[in-house]
């Protein structure tokens, strides 16, 4: 019977299949003849092969009982089996989006390698937190423990593990702006993975990495080496995830270089390949319903236990059936929500590249030998009606907000502002001229705004309004106009009595400014 038990454990960790049927009669066996090591093993076996049908609720049962049967105060205890056991146990909950309950189990059974002397699984335990905090968005969380697992790694002798975890900041590091930092992981990955061919090729699967390095050329305004990678994206990776990002970076580059039709295009094609991804993933997640609800799998289970477990197994069905159907009603609801986020963020954007195209006529044709003047009309009659959707979309929508404000970061005055508001440099009237325009571009009904209130407000009052509307801190303003960063303070509490009519203090003053788009 140990025999065949070992047997089995053999063709797990092969992955080779087995059912249930082919563990049971050990079970049965080890429970009454067997040492704790045994049951464990028994139980942990029975648990992985409910788990490989997909049957999560049965796998974590069997997966609980083996820790129970492990004997921790014995010196001989199967610690390394026991972290194996905490390993799967945390897998199933990942797939179930319980990411918080997998940090739980991934922390134990880290512990219990480290107690079996396996060193290896012990740090690959410890580096599965990240992928659980960045489903948690906790980037924080993410660059601490890759940069801890690569010093871990390294200390152990397992250089090729240590280089891959530091692919996994980057897209963090780039967001924020990090350029330095993500450029030494890039190098460190790309040389000691493993993972690339001498041309620079990642292995297949993992092709999402050029989608990374295409925005960290985009951040360094090395444009062609961007759409370089971005097109390597779409042509070298094939599921709906590579064909999304690769088409979303090239629109993104396409609009900061102002090639509105091409932008255009891509941002409709990365829609397709965003609505195929979240269909596949619906289709996914409710064929992994149906698998762990499976009818006649669960009355035969019954069938077997039924003198001790009847009730149970109704309750169960009943919470499962109700489960069901609050999950089917948020899918759908969460479906409508982001599709028309989805069709926000489209308007959104064909409205500003229809601005676009619609100004660089106007200085075509003012530029031009003989001025139209009504082909001028019509096109500033163009501009007026898309701003119109503008402010209708950023006042309704907080996606639109949001993209707004991306964009308006991503562009080259915006940066040049930034960069000299922060080493304490005065922009020329050129500079302040074009910051202008972009913002009322961005926010025309905060353009419209500062326009009716220009008439009652200094120049230096008039400049502080965009910088703060844009996010600049009070001390770089100050630095821009040549005054003490409490001049500022002073000066945007005296301006929301002066533009809001109420008394309020700087910080009130910067709300209500922000509110306006």
């Amino acid at each position: 019977m140990r025999r065949g038990l070992d047997s089995l454990n053999e063709r797990n960790r092969s992955d080779q299949p087995f059912t249930a049927a082919d563990v049971q009669p050990y079970v049965d066996f080890f429970d009454s003849h067997g040492t704790s090591n045994d049951q464990l093993l028994a139980y942990y076996l029975l648990g992985r092969s409910y788990h490989e049908q997909g049957e999560a609720p049965m796998a974590l049962k069997y997966y609980q009982q083996a820790i129970e049967c492990a004997d921790t105060t014995s010196s001989d205890c199967d610690y390394a089996q026991l972290c194996r056991v905490y390993a799967q146990i945390g897998n199933v909950f990942y797939y179930q989006g319980l990411y918080r309950q997998e940090l739980v189990v991934d922390n134990l059974s880290e512990y219990y390698a480290w107690k079996g002397k396996d060193t290896l699984a012990a740090l690959l335990n410890y580096e599965k937190r990240i992928h659980a905090y960045r489903k948690l968005n906790m980037s924080d969380s993410v660059i601490q423990i890759s940069y801890t697992s690569n010093k871990l790694y390294t200390q152990y002798g397992y250089p090729d593990y240590a280089a891959v975890v530091l692919s996994y900041p980057i897209s963090t590091l780039i967001e924020t702006g990090k350029m330095s930092e993500a450029k030494k992981n890039m190098d460190i990955y790309e040389s000691k993975s493993g993972f690339f061919d001498s041309l620079g090729n990642i292995v297949h699967g993992r092709e999402i990495y050029y989608k990374v390095k295409g925005y960290y050329y985009l951040g360094i305004e090395k444009f062609d080496s961007a759409e370089y990678f971005f097109r390597k994206e779409l042509n070298d990776g094939n599921d709906f995830n590579n064909q999304n990002a690769g088409a979303k970076g090239l629109a993104d580059l396409f609009l900061i270089l102002h090639k509105s039709d091409s932008a255009a295009k891509y941002y409709q094609y990365a829609y397709a390949m965003n609505d195929s991804l979240f269909a596949h993933t619906a289709t996914e997640t409710v064929e992994r319903m149906h698998a762990i609800n499976d009818y006649s799998r669960h009355q035969e289970i019954a069938y077997q236990e039924r003198e001790n477990a009847t009730q149970r197994t109704i309750i169960i069905w009943v919470c499962l059936g109700l489960l069901v159907i609050i999950l089917l009603i948020a899918y759908h609801v969460n479906r409508e929500l982001a599709h028309k986020e989805h069709e926000s963020e489209q308007k959104y954007l064909q409205s500003l590249s229809i601005i676009e195209q619609a100004r660089q006529d106007i200085a075509k044709l003012y530029h031009s030998e003989e001025s139209n003047k009504i082909l001028i009309s019509e096109k500033e009659q163009i501009i007026r009606e898309q701003e119109i959707i503008l402010k209708s979309l950023l006042h309704h929508s907080l996606n639109s907000q949001s993209l707004a404000e991306k964009k308006l970061k991503e562009s080259s005055i915006y940066k040049r502002i930034d960069y000299l508001s922060t080493i304490g440099q005065k922009p020329t009237d050129k500079e302040w001229k074009q910051i202008e325009e972009i913002i009322y571009v961005f926010y025309p009904g905060f353009g419209d705004y500062m326009k009716e209130k220009s008439s009652i407000l200094t120049e230096k009052e008039y400049k502080t309004c965009l910088m703060v509307r844009i996010g600049i801190k009070p001390t770089n303003i100050g630095n821009m106009l040549g005054v003490a960063s409490s001049y500022v303070t002073e000066l945007r509490a005296k301006l929301t009595k002066k533009l809001f009519g109420v008394s309020g203090n700087s910080k009130s003053f910067d709300h209500m400014l922000k509110e306006i788009y």
